[in-house]
């Protein structure tokens, strides 16, 4: 019996995730007879796994996703293929976030797909929804939280093949930006994956879905990821440009350059703290809040000088310092 088997969760192992996509595996198996001696089945060496070759037409449809992922119009977006008998389906896999525009680059591979593989039959579904951009915004957020990835910047995801020169067309996540130690790299996978466990949409069942996923492709490729040197020119000068915009009302820009200032300083806690005021002028008090723990605490222990941040906290006043003030209180006041 010959049975392709098609698959596109991803399954936990060994503490890492290991992804079953978009290839079709061919299963060889058989009947034995029940009446068969037991002596001849204990004696009879085991037969090993038989796994066939990725058929050519799938190869080259993939070769031809791959080769457009990388592209911004479908930076965080994947075209799964499943061999159907002869057919194939392609389900355009979208970041729910940029769906206008890979929708259209969705149909220029698709018209791709079929020109260069004119004797197969192709059929184009309604495409699937996945929050990538929220994932990477989550994921640097929570880096920033936990103060302990100086200089990374993570700045988006690229969906390709692990290993080309493989058979086998396991899809993975190669995160994009930057790092500032090699130290780095599996921390950052191992906190990303960790981070898709908890999250709503990767690391949930999916309702309403005929056959519901555990996991959505939750492995982590970090070999994107580039190894820059950290500049306290740079940073100096992101934090002034920061403090400018910041009095002058443009509260978005302000936290965008206060970002990059941390990204560029190992030791950013007033950089930090000014991220949190903008995260609270903006309204965001929940990343506000995340964002806050951790220094607050480490200044309570001795591990951090508030004094740094007083002076540097003395220019904002009214409103918003009383903002900051009762969020320091209430965690303050719930910490153990």
């Amino acid at each position: 019996m010959i049975r392709p088997v098609l698959s596109s969760c991803s399954l936990l192992s060994y503490g890492r995730d290991v992804v079953l996509s978009v290839a079709a595996v061919i299963c060889l198996g058989g009947i034995v007879s029940a009446e068969q001696p037991a002596e001849a089945k204990k004696s009879a060496p085991a037969k090993p796994a038989v796994t066939a070759p990725v058929d050519s037409v799938l190869r080259r449809a993939t070769e031809i996703v791959v080769k457009h992922v990388a592209d911004g119009d479908l930076q965080g977006a994947w075209l799964q293929i499943d061999a159907r008998g002869g057919t194939y389906d392609v389900v355009p896999l979208l970041d729910k976030s940029q769906v206008e525009k890979q929708v259209v680059a969705v149909e220029r591979v698709f018209a791709e797909i079929k020109e260069q593989n004119s004797s197969a039959k192709f059929t184009l579904r309604e495409p699937e929804l996945r929050p990538v951009t929220e994932l990477i915004a989550s994921l640097q957020h929570e880096l920033e939280a936990s103060m302990d990835f100086p200089g990374v910047n993570i700045t988006a995801a690229v969906f390709t093949i692990q290993d080309q020169a493989s058979e086998n067309l396991d899809v993975v996540m190669s995160l994009q930006g930057r790092i500032s130690t090699e130290k780095q790299r599996e921390e950052i996978r191992k906190f990303g994956v960790a981070l898709m466990a908890k999250h709503t949409f990767w690391g949930r069942r999916q309702p309403g879905q005929a056959k519901a996923r555990e996991y959505e492709r939750a492995y982590i490729d970090i070999s994107q990821l580039k190894k820059l040197r950290q500049s306290a020119l740079f940073s100096s000068r992101m934090f002034s440009r920061g403090m400018q915009l910041f009095r002058n009302g443009d509260v978005a820009a302000a936290r965008e350059h206060f970002r990059a200032s941390m990204v560029e300083s190992s030791d950013a806690v007033t950089r930090h703290y000014w991220l949190i005021l903008c995260e609270l002028q903006l309204g965001k008090t929940d990343r506000a809040r995340n964002l806050l723990r951790v220094p607050l605490n480490r200044i309570r222990d001795g591990k951090l000088s508030y004094d740094v941040v007083l002076r540097s906290l003395e220019r904002v006043q009214g409103p918003l310092r009383w903002k900051l003030i009762a969020m320091e209180n209430s965690i303050l006041l719930k910490a153990k």
